[in-house]
């Protein structure tokens, strides 16, 4: 259907797809209001490029399946993670996620019956002195799940043990440097915070950037 100049798809699902041709005149402002409408009626609206469409086919179709709750359901407690390399990541990302494979320091993934099912990468923390001295900000820079397969879990079951792997790493660090950081209580250790910047990638995929690399 048409509304106004626009193409939409709608799958009677809570979700639209607005499909947008490589050559068009819209602008970000216009498309976000476009969304921010339809939010308002508890709806979900993408942008489809059409280049993206004709280049990342098979992964758009992975993230709209997801999207539309087609995917198998697996429980994040019943998988074991492991750190993989950057060869294994790679080749999942490059396969499962829209925007491929980006170098990150940290990479994890949950295993199922020897199968790896899902894969998160992770930046090394670094110190916001802004927010205090004993914080430390990382991003979560990609998370992707097998195609079908919704890891119900997974993703916060991942950032914690990334979180884990942080905190000590930097107790590590801290006395390697004879900062003098003294470890006396709960209430005085470092407050990690692994920031797994989920709203910025939620912005990429409703604006755009859902079904387009920008970077």
């Amino acid at each position: 259907m048409f509304i106004g100049d626009h193409l939409i798809i709608d799958t009677n699902n809570g979700v639209l797809i607005h499909l947008v041709p490589i050559t068009n005149n819209f602008n970000p402002i216009q498309l976000n209001e476009l969304q921010q409408k339809y939010l308002k009626e508890d709806k979900q609206l993408l942008h489809l490029w059409e280049d993206v469409w004709l280049t990342k086919k098979e992964q758009v179709l992975i993230r709209l399946n997801s999207l539309l709750s087609k995917n198998v359901g697996f429980h994040g407690r019943k998988t074991k993670i492991i750190e993989i390399d950057t060869l294994a990541t790679k080749s999942f990302l490059e396969i499962n996620h829209l925007q491929g494979f980006v170098k990150a320091k940290y990479a994890f993934g949950l295993l199922a019956n020897d199968e790896l099912i899902a894969v998160a990468t992770f930046s090394d923390a670094r110190p916001m002195k802004l927010k205090g001295s004993n914080y430390l900000s990382a991003e979560l820079v990609r998370f992707a799940s097998k195609n079908g397969v919704t890891v119900v879990g997974g993703l916060s079951k991942l950032i914690k043990h990334f979180s884990k792997l942080v905190q000590l790493l930097y107790h590590l660090d801290v006395s390697e440097n004879k900062l003098r950081y003294l470890l006396k209580d709960n209430a005085n250790s470092a407050s990690i915070i692994a920031e797994a910047i989920i709203e910025r990638q939620l912005q990429k995929i409703e604006t755009r950037k859902a079904f387009k690399k920008t970077d």
